[in-house]
């Protein structure tokens, strides 16, 4: 179903070309109960094929899409979609991933995918990049790849969907498709990037993985990561990575896609074009054949154990299942959609588990995927304190026992098909809103899953025809169908000190005693608090002009996208901002904003607000609970949460179109009854506890906020809240500073998206005629930002994955928001700077995955900012990296940069711009950004594209002097304490 393909793929990370990303969840299929089919090598992803899924299934594919099949097999997808509006995503799927090398070739398939990007028939070595650039393409943003173990995809989004770009980026994706040329000074080369990738995703909790991956799966393909071995890199040339090239870039395992502002006919003779003329692929191709995979299997209840520093400890309990493969058909949809009920409804309980049992865990969760051609497991999680395990080990056991035993209640169904539908519903309504690059990638993960890719209204309508089937015995059966093989594999990960054997027994004597029946639940309902009533007598006459729109103020804010603001202040002060935004339908935002802000703290109490809004975070709206809240609002597909800025408070949330009275019902509950408890501030004092060792004892955790703190004066406000002196933080602490920000009334109330005026008007009236509001009374109190010229602080952590973090900061003078050009200019510089590590670092030292640079800059701190170099390689190369950064950036200051340089880089960053500005998000935040901060964010923004395109060489050249000129600040993390 695509509402969740969509969630699921956009999620789950893979091996990408540039930017942060992660091993990926192997995709499922799924198929309805049946035996186990035998998986012989000839069997393994038999719908691999020049064929779709939906030529094989009584489903029906989405009726939007253009597709079909070329004569030499390559198949494709056309689907016209506005979000963003002019723009296309190209997607290449090719059906071939990690799991198809042999034991000599691990990494190649991903390693093949980097020579994409160095050497193809049209684009010579180095011309790839630039060619993107000047094209309005951003490399790694707008231009991509990624490899996971079934699939290799690469991807374009387009500056446009005119024919010129469509045929560039179709001659870009043929050239990955067949021709590359595996240059062998290139692959060389290639070789210290992706080495440093495999340095980058390497840690502690890693390390743990594969070793735990590698017993698990012992004796299949499954044990083998997608990065491949140390050793298989390193042996890697021009000459054995062809083969697997040759073997798997078939015809007949290429999909085109195309999702965006297109003609389905024009794009369909496009690709015909470009890939017309591809050798179509026949039986008798040698090595074609699909290595099997293998067949792990479990028997009883069995552990492993990873013992590391660490504050946390996580369990996971396994229950492995025989693999299958079936056509995707109604009947496997059906039986997708009762595992899918009965998950939600046993994760409802962990999540009530929690809340009745503070510190038995700090999350807990649940998924079946036994219908999976690959690893089909039923998976039960919970992360807890280091000696909690026990506590929570034996929670997991009743709570599935009892789930087997009893099985759930006709209250938890309803809830569950009700929260299932309004997931339906939302996708609907918010279908347009989806990026087209998001949904280019959910057909593609789809296809490569042997599912039919429908619309949100098909899913819809396939739910609704068979609601009235998804029975409590079916919902139960599903669920006992997930631990029906007699095989438990439990995993206990972190801090935790204990042996196999302890973990068996622990689960042995759980499972021992008799299952409980689920205790009775009370029922809440929302809204709960009695509402104000509209306002009469005199008050009604004050309230009319609002309520007739008469008190409004209009105001253009884009004119070429016929975007509005409408202001009024209401009767009691309060100012109201409406902003109906056209380019995404379905959803509605708003937001309450009041009292002064974290600002009136001085920064010795900045962790008070910081405590305060983490301890409301773990309660849900007003004194309903989180699984209340999700119960009532979260149905509806509301979601709210109040948070703590340094100029204001607010509270926020979500909905769908027809709710923003619910929404501004919800608002004004948490407004008036904010609710904290024991329980609350306990899970957060945990929670900090447990993340202590990764934020200040791994490399990669202190990365994460130690440079930007060291780099802006070391400030407890800019710091993550400390989990040393844990005493301070108590319940009066958080029931001081909720009191004290709502001492000053609200201040404005902003609604933005797709909502109708006079229900939004008359909400707010109702709700909100009662308060009052007066003058922000609070006195700034915050420190000044302050950069520490000239000075470098070096930060060794004993971690066991090599590491070395080098961040670079030149100061750069204050800058008035207003002046868009020099703000504008100092952008560029840093672009300028990261794509020069990009090509030095990064390309011919091979010395760093993915070194960036950014113009870091606080309007609301008086324009205070800095030029920001970041390069993350190992310690042995921090030396020889120090040093390149310094003459990178010293030649950039002495030689400047041409024209053509600045006019390469400075297209994809317009690109970025007019893209924005096609999306609902970033209006609704510029409106609260002018709302709090008092500063003309939206002016600004409209302004930024014109003082971009008016920036010339000569300006970016002596801001880089500039920024040259100043002392810099150096900020190292290291594995190793070793002079350079």
């Amino acid at each position: 179903m695509k509402y969740r393909l969509i969630f699921l793929a956009v999620a789950s990370a893979s091996l990408a070309l540039s930017g942060a990303a992660a091993y990926a969840a192997l995709p499922a299929a799924s198929a309805a109960v049946s035996a186990p089919a035998s998986h012989s090598a000839a069997a393994e992803f038999s719908w691999y094929k020049a064929a779709f899924p939906w030529d094989h299934s009584d489903l029906k594919p989405d009726p939007a899409m253009t597709y079909g099949v070329l004569p030499n097999g390559v198949r494709y997808v056309i689907l016209p979609h506005q979000t963003p509006k002019g723009r296309v995503s190209l997607y290449l799927d090719v059906q071939a991933g990690s799991y198809f090398e042999t034991p000599e070739q691990l990494g190649y398939a991903h390693y093949i995918e980097h020579m994409a990007f160095n050497g193809t028939k049209h684009f010579a070595p180095g011309s790839l990049i630039p060619f993107f650039q000047k094209n309005g393409m951003s490399f790694g943003g707008d231009t991509n790849a990624s490899t996971d173990p079934v699939e290799t995809i690469y991807t374009l989004d387009l500056s446009s969907g005119s024919s010129d770009q469509l045929q560039k980026g179709l001659s870009i994706l043929r050239d990955y498709a067949d021709g590359q040329l595996f240059i062998p000074n290139e692959v060389k080369e290639e070789m210290g990037i992706i080495l440093s990738e495999k340095r980058a995703r390497d840690s502690e909790s890693q390390q743990a993985e594969d070793a735990f991956r590698n017993w698990f799966y012992r004796g299949s393909k499954f044990t083998d990561a997608t990065i491949g071995k140390t050793e298989t890199i390193k042996a890697a040339n021009s000459d054995n990575l062809r083969p697997f090239y040759d073997t798997w870039y078939r015809s007949d395992r290429m999909v085109v896609i195309a999702v965006g502002d297109v003609n389905p006919e024009k794009t369909k003779a496009e690709i015909e074009a470009a890939f017309g003329s591809m050798k179509k692929a026949t039986a008798s191709d040698p090595g074609a054949v699909i290595p099997s995979l293998g067949n792990p299997t479990a028997a009883g209840v069995r552990a492993w154990v990873s013992t590391r520093k660490e504050s946390t400890t996580r369990i996971m309990v396994y229950v492995m299942h025989p693999r299958r493969h079936e056509a995707p058909s109604r009947a496997a949809s059906e039986q997708d959609v009762a595992d899918g009920i009965a998950s939600s409804i046993f994760e409802r309980r962990l999540q009530q588990r929690e809340e009745k049992s503070p510190g038995i865990w700090r999350g807990a969760g649940f998924s079946s995927d036994i219908r999976s051609s690959l690893t089909p497991e039923a998976v039960m999680v919970a992360v807890t304190s280091n000696d909690g395990w026990k506590k929570a080990l034996t929670g997991l056991e009743e709570e599935s026992a009892s789930a087997i035993r009893y099985g759930f209640t006709k209250e938890e169904l309803d809830l569950a098909l009700k929260r299932y539908e309004e997931k339906l519903r939302a996708a609907v309504q918010n279908y347009n809103g989806y990026q087209s690059s998001d949904i280019a990638g959910a057909i593609a993960w789809t296809i490569n899953s042997d599912q039919v890719v429908t619309s949100p209204e098909q899913d819809l309508e396939f739910f609704n025809s068979i609601k009235k089937d998804m029975t409590l015995e079916r919902v139960n059966a599903a669920f006992r169908d997930a631990f029906k093989p007699e095989n438990r594999t439990i995993q206990l990960s972190g801090g935790a000190k204990a042996t196999t054997a302890e973990v068996v027994k622990v689960w042995q004597e759980a499972a021992s005693r008799p299952a409980k029946p689920l205790a009775e639940q009370s029922t809440v309902k929302f809204p709960y608090l009695t509402l104000p009533a509209m306002p009469t007598g005199t008050s009604a006459a004050a309230w009319q002009p609002i309520l007739s729109g008469k008190a409004f103020q209009t105001r253009v804010a884009a004119k070429d996208l016929n975007l509005q603001i409408e202001e009024a202040t209401l009767p009691n002060g309060i100012r109201l901002y409406l902003q109906p935004l056209t380019m995404e339908k379905g959803t509605v935002q708003a937001s309450l904003i009041f009292g002064s802000g974290t600002q009136t703290y001085e920064d010795i109490d900045a962790w008070k607000p910081k405590l305060a809004q983490s301890v409301l975070q773990q309660h849900g709206v007003g004194k309903l609970t989180q699984t209340q809240t999700a119960d009532t609002l979260g149905t509806k597909g509301i979601a709210v949460a109040e948070s703590y800025s340094p100029d204001h408070f607010s509270i926020s949330g979500t909905a769908q179109k027809g709710d923003v009275k619910t929404l501004l019902e919800a608002l004004w509950t948490q407004y008036q009854q904010p609710t904290v408890d024991a329980a609350d501030l306990t899970r957060v004092k945990e929670s900090l506890a447990q993340n202590r060792h990764l934020l200040y004892e791994t490399t990669a955790g202190a990365a994460s906020w130690k440079p930007l703190a060291w780099f802006t004066g070391d400030l407890e406000r800019v710091r993550p809240l400390s989990p040393t002196n844990l005493d301070r933080y108590t319940l009066p602490a958080v029931r001081e500073v909720i009191a004290a920000s709502r001492t000053v009334s609200p201040i404005a109330i902003v609604i933005s998206g797709d909502f109708d005026k006079k229900a939004a008007v008359d909400a707010v009236a109702q709700l909100f005629n009662a308060e009052k509001t007066g003058t922000e009374s609070g006195v700034k109190r915050e420190s000044p930002l302050s950069f520490p010229s000239g000075r470098e602080n070096r930060v060794v952590i004993a971690d066991t994955a090599p590491k070395a973090f080098l961040n670079e900061a030149w100061r750069l003078p204050n800058t008035d928001g207003a002046d868009r050009k020099t703000v504008m200019t100092y952008r560029m510089a840093a672009s300028v700077l990261s794509d020069k590590l990009r090509e030095v670092i990064r390309e011919k030292l091979g010395a760093a995955y993915s070194p960036w640079s950014f113009y870091y800059q606080s309007p609301r701190n008086d324009g205070f900012g800095f030029i920001w170099a970041s390069v993350q390689t190992s310690p042995d190369q921090l030396a020889l990296v120090r040093k390149t950064l310094g003459q990178v950036m010293g030649d950039l200051a002495s030689k400047g940069i041409t024209e053509d340089e600045l006019e390469k880089l400075k297209k994809p960053m317009i690109t970025a711009l007019q893209t924005q500005r096609k999306l609902n998000v970033r209006w609704e935040a510029l409106l609260r950004l002018e709302v709090t901060e008092k500063q003309p964010w939206i002016k600004w923004n409209e302004e930024d594209i014109p003082a971009l395109q008016a920036v010339t060489a000569d300006d970016v050249t002596s801001a880089l002097r500039l920024a040259f000129k100043s002392q810099p600040a150096i900020h190292i993390i290291t594995t190793e304490d070793k002079a350079e």
